[in-house]
């Protein structure tokens, strides 16, 4: 994970930059501390290769309230396995959960408007822009735009039958 998320074309677009291996472990260590799907939680689940057991990236959880009903979704795929689809598999698995066996009524994506790669991804997946928020991240010391995405679980529905 540390070699991946902190490769500059990773960090161009993140507020995360891990400065150390140890900084990606007690990174992880904290998940494991808090309840999964509690509100306001965290989480990153691996994305790995089927051929091999290889972290190539990872997809974050964020619980939101009220009532727990809402999750932002964030992805991460390493700059040597982008665009052969992986991000948009593991994307699609993990909404299709959170909808069909979470019960959850909405996901949200948050994306720096000049992440083109990201934005075609999210529309791809079916999420419509719902708005930019002017100077509302602080990344790196200076305060960048954010564009939020998001889908319903009847929209998913519609789009992605089972």
């Amino acid at each position: 994970m540390y070699r991946y998320r902190s490769h500059p074309s990773v960090t161009r677009f993140q507020t995360w930059h891990p400065a150390s291996v140890e900084q990606v472990r007690f990174f992880a260590g904290q998940m494991e501390k808090q309840p999964f799907n509690a509100e306001d939680s965290w989480f990153q689940l691996a994305i790995c290769l089927r051929r091999a057991p290889e972290l190539i990236g990872d997809l974050g959880l964020h619980f939101l309230g009220p009532q727990n009903q809402q999750v932002e979704i964030a992805y991460t795929v390493s700059p040597m396995y982008r665009r052969i689809g992986l991000a948009f598999e593991a994307a699609t698995c993990v909404v299709t959960h959170l909808f069909s066996e979470m019960n959850k009524h909405r996901v949200t994506a948050s994306v720096a408007p000049d992440n083109e790669a990201s934005i075609a991804l999210l529309r791809k997946l079916g999420m419509r822009m719902e708005g930019r928020f002017k100077e509302s991240v602080l990344q790196d010391g200076k305060w960048v735009d954010d564009v939020v995405f998001a889908v319903l679980r009847d929209e998913w529905a519609a789009s992605h039958p089972r």
